[in-house]
């Protein structure tokens, strides 16, 4: 049975864990934030979780935790400007990335920040929160790890590349979303499968590809399923979107080079973050007009839910009674804990 924790303690023991392996101020802290609004938010596979599995890839040569991301490109004049992640967490790289996209829009109405050579980001409503606290508009996409078979094929040829995108309401619910570009997620079937519910029929079929092409990762020609996309045809598109916006403009890896490991390297995915700041606009009432517009949305029934309602009522019930956490992990968290130095009351 899970037992719950409050956030800020799980935030100070998780970033003296992160520290203590070797970790910068920055990149500590980051990851953290965005790994606690993740489980504020009910997105545990992408939560506290995560923490366990970035010092593994960190051990692994996969990711590293002294170096923060830095900005290689940025204009001046310019809304645009792009990163280099040196396979710092995602985690870290996406919220820097995002800071830097919001101080854009800021001063130019429109930020575009890429970053490339990162890790796993988690999702994407972590870095949307942090766009909507400022009131602004923001679109957060990544490209991944080829694991989903897209155009009828029966083997992996695209990632099943998250995007994410928010905008303020007055008044009311902010409306934001993350979804994968497949049907279902790798991390939410064995959720469910762990959960003993029944995976939908559809999402996932046999991987039938014969060969192993040479540099691909382990983890990817281990997959005896592939995702598919939602919508066939639209959602592998979306996921080609994403790659763009992501790999391709962000000079990062892109398609069967993303999250392998090549000649002993490992090379990263890459994530684009854009923020629009609607108080550009001519009558600066963009948060009223979206609150007569989702409004008019939910007139249709009371059980209508919009994108953000669930999200905040997992947020406010946790920020009140903590956060659970399986036995599972606690022991992991308490090992780590005790192999570093670090107190768990």
């Amino acid at each position: 049975m899970a037992k719950r924790y409050k956030a800020n303690y799980l935030k100070s023991v998780l970033v003296k864990i992160l520290q203590k392996s070797g970790g910068h101020s920055q990149i500590s802290s980051d990851v953290v934030n965005v790994v606690i609004e993740s489980s504020l938010r009910g997105l545990d596979t992408h939560g506290i979780a995560m923490v366990p599995k970035i010092l593994k890839r960190c051990k692994e040569g996969r990711s590293q935790l002294s170096k923060p991301a830095e900005v290689i490109s940025k204009e001046k004049g310019f809304s645009i400007a792009a990163m280099e992640g040196h396979l710092a967490p995602g985690q870290h790289s996406c919220l820097a990335a995002t800071r830097l996209a919001k101080l854009l829009a800021a001063q130019r109405g429109v930020g575009l920040v890429t970053v490339r050579n990162s890790t796993h980001f988690g999702g994407c409503i972590p870095y949307l929160v942090e766009i909507i606290r400022d009131r602004m508009m923001g679109l957060i996409g990544s490209n991944s790890l080829r694991s989903m078979g897209a155009f009828g094929l029966s083997y992996p040829n695209l990632g099943n590349n998250p995007f994410g995108f928010a905008a303020p309401v007055s008044g009311g619910t902010d409306y934001i979303f993350d979804f994968s570009s497949a049907i279902m997620s790798f991390g939410k079937k064995a959720q469910l499968e762990s959960d003993e519910i029944p995976v939908p029929e559809g999402a996932f079929k046999i991987n039938e590809r014969p060969d192993v092409k040479e540099g691909v990762s382990e983890i990817a020609d281990s997959l005896s399923e592939i995702a598919e996309p939602f919508g066939g045809f639209k959602g592998a598109s979306v996921a080609m979107m994403i790659e763009i916006l992501s790999g391709v403009l962000g000079e990062g890896y892109v398609g069967e080079q993303t999250e392998i490991i090549q000649n002993g390297q490992f090379l990263g995915p890459s994530h684009f973050v854009l923020v629009i700041n609607p108080a550009s606009m001519p009558s600066n009432s963009f948060e009223e007009r979206m609150k007569f517009f989702v409004d008019g949305i939910r007139k249709g029934s009371e059980n209508v839910r919009i994108p953000g309602d669930k999200s905040l009522s997992i947020f406010q019930k946790r920020s009140m009674l903590g956060i659970p956490i399986d036995k599972d992990l606690i022991e992991e968290i308490k090992s780590l804990c005790e192999e570093l130095g670090v107190e768990w009351q």
